[in-house]
């Protein structure tokens, strides 16, 4: 069966870690999907390495409008890797919200590929009823246009280098995954030597509170480590320090029946060393020491505001995630009626003609800010490898 969808590349020799893949499409899938008045189409590409199992947690996906004849998509793992697309009829927006969204930061919600990524789900192959099927009937997919993977074969030299060690511990310190490139890695070294050194040394004052709160209510969880390793260490561990069980409340067994005699001697013996306890001594001496009222007021209101101060700072997330690139997804420059651009369907059709396969060969009219975006940052910003 001839397939209404296919994917090309310039060559085989792979030198980057963001390569170009252009697309052509059978005349009569477009005139199919302008039938329907579905003129708004976009191409859905997913990059799966091969032998990795466990359905989409190592790919990669973009969705690009057909109309942009070609894209570049970024390879994680060295080794074969497949590139699969297929067209849907969905906006921009709803394709991305539909084959974008993820369970978590690994896997997506709607697979395309079976488990061990070798081809794809069922409902998307050839022959398959998938307009008779609800949910896929509402993605305005059509099996016709499903292309045949490439298989492009990755090398390892091609990805970024590692930073230093010593670095990459600072520089991702409030990220919990790997930078996906090195862009991605820049705009947190950024930070880490602009932000990051005021959000640290407000880290080191919260540790510091909450150290001197188990010190004056006599923490048995107290420990200086979390002031001495702040990067290793998190915030969890200063904060159960002062929520630790206290040297100065005793532990005590039940002393008998449940009778006002047995509550008043439980809680004699649970808390008469209580009033030792520094945050409770420590401002009545102030207070007979200084006579004074209002210098008890001052003490109180003060611990207050340290305590609502310490609880404020521990509330904020102090996870901070990469600016989501929007310029990917602006400036389209065909507008709803290409499919009326006779030139843009020669282009765009696997008529033998020669294609674009390099966004060099693209013409001008035709290369969108989204693609010549993509192309700077294929040359800037090398992936790294998982």
């Amino acid at each position: 069966m001839t397939q209404m969808l296919e994917l090309h590349i310039q060559n085989n020799d792979i030198t980057n870690g963001s390569i170009p893949v252009s697309w052509c499409v059978d005349r009569a899938l477009i005139d199919l999907y302008k039938e329907k008045g579905i003129t708004d189409l976009q191409v859905i590409l997913c990059v799966r390495p091969e032998g990795k199992f466990g359905y989409s947690y190592c790919e990669q996906r973009f969705v690009v409008p057909l109309s942009d004849l070609m894209t570049y998509v970024d390879f994680r793992f060295p080794g074969n890797n497949r590139i699969f697309a297929f067209i849907t009829g969905l906006s921009a927006k709803e394709a991305r919200r539909t084959y974008l969204a993820k369970e978590n930061y690994y896997q997506y919600k709607v697979e395309i590929l079976d488990y061990d990524g070798t081809d794809y789900k069922e409902l998307l192959k050839p022959g398959s009823p998938i307009d008779s099927a609800g949910r896929f009937e509402n993605w305005k997919t059509l099996t016709d246009g499903v292309a045949e993977p490439l298989t492009v074969d990755v090398p390892k030299d091609v990805f970024a280098k590692e930073p230093p060690e010593w670095e990459k511990e600072w520089v991702n310190l409030f990220f919990n995954y790997k930078p996906i490139d090195q862009c991605n890695y820049r705009k947190r070294r950024l930070f880490s030597y602009t932000v990051q050194p005021i959000i640290m040394l407000l880290n080191m004052f919260v540790r510091l509170l909450c150290f001197i709160f188990a010190l004056l209510i006599g923490s048995r969880a107290i420990s200086i480590k979390p002031l001495l390793h702040p990067i290793s260490m998190d915030m969890d561990d200063a904060w159960n320090m002062t929520v630790g069980k206290s040297i100065f409340v005793r532990d005590v067994k039940d002393v008998g029946d449940d009778t006002i005699q047995d509550d008043l001697i439980y809680f004699a013996k649970r808390y008469w060393s209580a009033p030792f306890m520094p945050l409770i001594l420590i401002p009545i001496i102030l207070f007979i020491a200084l006579g004074k009222v209002a210098t008890l007021g001052i003490i109180v209101g003060v611990l207050l505001g340290l305590a609502i101060a310490v609880i404020i700072i521990l509330l904020i997330v102090d996870n901070f995630y990469s600016i989501t690139d929007f310029l990917s997804n602006l400036f389209p420059v065909q507008n709803k009626n290409w499919m009326d651009n006779e030139e843009l369907i020669e282009m765009l059709s696997c008529n033998g003609q020669k294609k674009p396969m390099s966004v060099a060969e693209v013409p001008g009219k035709y290369k969108t800010v989204r693609l010549r975006f993509r192309d700077l940052k294929a040359k800037v910003c090398r992936p790294f490898a998982r």
